[in-house]
């Protein structure tokens, strides 16, 4: 379940970091 927090916190960071 962790891993699944990470994956899903780090595509989240990598979305807007990219639009940006």
């Amino acid at each position: 379940m962790q891993l699944l927090r990470l994956v899903v916190t780090v595509s989240f960071t990598d979305v807007p970091v990219a639009g940006s």
